[in-house]
C-alpha cells in the first residue's frame, strides 16, 4: 500500500476555492531511478543505478506490492535507504468511483474516465487514456526512511551488528536466538527490496475541473511486505482517508491522512508528521539533523500515536500542534476506530517518544475523538489476524485483503 518520509496534510477550503476528492486510480506506473543503503558511518552502497518501471494496479492480489529480490548488500551495518523517482507519474482511470463533494462537473458516486486531453470526466471515451502527472518542477524526487531496527549483513569474520539488528547473510536471514538461518515458512528468507502503494483513494482530483492534482505515495521497506490498514469516512460532506503500512515484523512504518475539506473530520491535529530530529533517546540509530517519522504502535490494543508539527523549515524553526492519537485500529473491516489530537501528556506512550529533540509538543487541538471505519485491511501472511477466509468483507482468491468499501471484484 501507500512514502517516502510521511507527510500529513489537511488542505482548507472556502466557498470559493475548487471542490477537491479522493478516486482510486485503475492502475499507477512509477519510474525507480535508484536505491540505496547508507551505513552508520555515512558510506553509501547502491542496489541499482538503471532505471526500474513499475505498474501497479487496482486488481494487483495484494497492496501493489514489486518487489526486487536477492539483493546483493555489501557487509556492514546500516541506517537508512533512500529511493530516487521521476516525478512525472502516469496513471490510468477506467470506470473509477469519486468519492468526494460534488463538484461542477463531477459529483460523489460518479464513475471517472481518462481523457485524451489530460483529465478526468464521467464521459466514457472508449478507450483508456493514460494521464501523465507531473509532481513538482524537478526531473526526480529522492526520500529516506530510516530503520526502526539497524540492517546488519554479514559475512565470514565481518560481525559487527549489534543486539536488536536485523541480521542477514548471503544465505538469508538470521534468527537472533538460534543463530542460524531463519527459515520462515521452510525456506531462507532473502534480502529483498518492497515497494508497497495504498492505492484505495490514492488520488485526489477535481471536481469541477477534471484536472488529477496528486499520485499515490510509494513506500519503499527492505524485506517482505507487511500489511496495510485502511481508515476512512466518506460522506456528502467530505471524505477522510488515513493509510497505515506494517512491516513484516509488526513496526508501523508510515501514516499517510488526507481530509477534504479541511473540516471535514474533526479531531486531528493538523500539520505535518515529519519533524527534524535535533536529538535521539539513548542507542537510537537516527541521526540527529535530519527528517524523521516517529511513531507508536501497540499491536494488541491498536493503538498508534505520532507528534505533528504546524511547520519544520529547519532543525531550528519546528512548530509543534500535539499528538494524534489513534485508538482500536486492530479490527475487522467495517468495525469502527477512532482519532483525537491531544496533549503529549494525554497520548499514554512510552517516554521515550519524548526523547526526541522536538520534545514539547504541547496542547492539542479541541475537537475528537472522530469514528473512523476500517475500510480496507491487506494482510497476506495474517500479521494480525483480521483478516482471514472468515473474516468480515474477505475477497476470495486476494489472500488477506478484506474489503469493506466496494462491490466491485477487486473491492474498491
Amino acid at each position: 500500500m501507500n512514502k517516502f518520509l510521511a507527510l500529513l496534510v489537511f488542505t482548507s477550503m472556502t466557498a470559493l476555492a475548487q471542490e477537491k476528492g479522493p478516486v482510486t486510480p485503475t492502475s499507477v506506473t512509477y519510474t525507480f531511478n535508484s536505491a540505496q543503503l547508507t551505513m552508520f558511518n555515512d558510506d553509501n552502497y547502491g542496489l541499482f543505478r538503471d532505471p526500474i518501471q513499475h505498474t501497479f494496479r487496482k486488481s494487483d492480489p495484494d497492496f501493489g506490492n514489486a518487489e526486487i529480490n536477492d539483493v546483493t548488500v555489501g557487509f556492514g551495518r546500516y541506517k537508512s535507504i533512500s529511493l530516487c523517482f521521476s516525478t512525472t507519474v502516469s496513471m490510468t482511470f477506467n470506470g473509477e468511483k469519486y468519492n468526494g463533494r460534488d463538484g461542477t462537473n463531477i459529483d460523489q458516486g460518479d464513475l471517472i474516465y481518462g481523457q485524451a486531453n489530460g483529465t478526468v470526466s464521467t464521459v466514457n471515451p472508449g478507450a483508456v487514456h493514460p494521464i501523465q502527472l507531473i509532481m513538482g518542477g524537478q526531473s526526480q524526487w529522492c526520500t529516506s526512511t530510516y530503520f526502526k531496527k539497524p540492517l546488519c549483513v554479514v559475512g565470514p569474520g565481518t560481525n559487527t551488528c549489534e543486539i536488536g539488528d536485523d541480521i542477514y547473510s548471503s544465505e538469508g536471514k538470521i534468527n537472533i536466538n538460534t543463530g542460524e538461518l531463519d527459515l520462515g515458512m521452510g525456506a531462507p528468507i532473502k534480502l529483498q527490496i518492497s515497494f508497497l502503494m495504498d492505492m484505495l483513494n490514492g488520488v485526489i482530483i477535481n471536481a469541477d475541473t477534471g484536472e488529477v492534482t496528486t499520485a499515490p505515495a510509494v513506500k519503499i521497506v527492505m524485506g517482505k511486505p507487511g500489511a496495510a490498514i485502511h481508515l476512512g469516512k466518506w460522506d456528502t460532506n467530505g471524505a477522510t482517508d488515513v493509510s497505515m503500512i506494517f512491516s513484516n515484523d509488526k513496526t508501523l512504518l508510515s501514516v499517510m491522512s488526507s481530509e477534504y475539506p479541511g473540516t471535514h473530520s474533526q479531531g486531528f491535529c493538523s500539520g505535518q508528521s515529519n519533524a527534524y530530529v535535533t536529538s535521539v533517546p539513548f542507542a537510537s540509530s537516527l541521526p540527529t539533523n535530519s527528517i524523521n517519522f516517529i511513531t507508536y504502535f501497540d499491536d494488541v490494543t491498536g493503538k498508534v500515536a505520532y507528534p505533528n508539527i504546524s511547520s519544520c523549515m529547519d532543525e531550528n524553526n519546528c512548530n509543534p500542534v500535539g499528538f494524534n492519537l489513534f485508538s482500536d485500529v486492530i479490527q475487522e473491516v467495517s468495525q469502527v476506530a477512532s482519532v483525537e489530537c491531544v496533549d503529549e501528556n494525554d497520548a499514554d506512550i512510552p517516554p521515550v517518544l519524548l526523547q526526541y529533540g522536538y520534545l514539547s509538543v504541547g496542547s492539542g487541538e479541541v475537537g475528537g475523538p472522530q469514528n473512523l471505519a476500517v475500510q480496507r485491511i491487506v494482510d497476506p501472511t495474517n500479521l494480525f489476524g483480521i483478516c482471514t477466509p472468515s473474516s468480515t468483507g474477505y475477497l476470495v482468491g486476494k489472500t488477506g485483503v478484506c474489503s469493506f468499501v466496494g462491490s466491485d471484484v477487486n473491492g474498491y
